[in-house]
């Protein structure tokens, strides 16, 4: 498996409730850096904004709470949102879950949670993470097939972004970097 390469291919389950429909999504993904440098990176809000898709702005509030503005292209249509992270439940740097919540008046909202690990592997680290997003309004009304290929598109990008933005964040640390 190379370097920065896909283990293991996002699963999707979708199901459906009364008030709209919820999203199930699993993968891992193999980093190139130890666990302290992608720890590092999935709380760093620069190198969120990067990784994104479709992400303007990601701000720090505290060290668990981010605002966010992104938009993604779901299908036809390409839906700003504005949103809230969170990280919960963290153990540094190991494990942490990861709550995202964002709306746009017209689209509908999504509400999503994503359970990250990460384990050490040689000089590099496997991220497993299970990922819930719950998706009200006109959102809903988006076929399976769409949902399930945007959210394996948007897992793909955003690994692949993550992992070009924390290296280039860590190159531009004043002490080079790390591990």
């Amino acid at each position: 498996m190379p370097i920065g390469g896909r283990r293991a291919k996002p699963r999707l389950h979708l199901a459906h409730w009364s008030g709209g429909k919820i999203l199930e999504i699993t993968g891992e993904y193999r980093m190139p850096a130890p666990p302290e440098a992608v720890w590092r990176a999935m709380t760093d809000p620069e190198v969120l904004r990067r990784s994104l898709p479709g992400c303007d702005r990601v701000l720090r509030h505290s060290e668990t709470e981010f605002s966010a503005e992104f938009a993604v292209r779901l299908g036809p249509i390409r839906p700003s949102f504005s949103g809230r992270l969170t990280i919960a439940d963290s153990e540094a740097p190991e494990r942490y879950t990861l709550v995202a919540e964002g709306s746009n008046r017209l689209a509908g909202h999504a509400r999503g949670t994503a359970q990250v690990r990460l384990r050490p592997e040689g000089a590099a680290t496997i991220l497993h993470y299970v990922a819930t997003v719950e998706l009200g309004g006109r959102l809903v009304q988006l076929g399976a097939r769409l949902l399930e290929g945007t959210a394996h598109a948007l897992a793909d990008r955003f690994f692949a972004r993550f992992i070009a933005a924390m290296q280039a964040v860590e190159a531009e640390r004043p002490e080079g970097p790390t591990g």
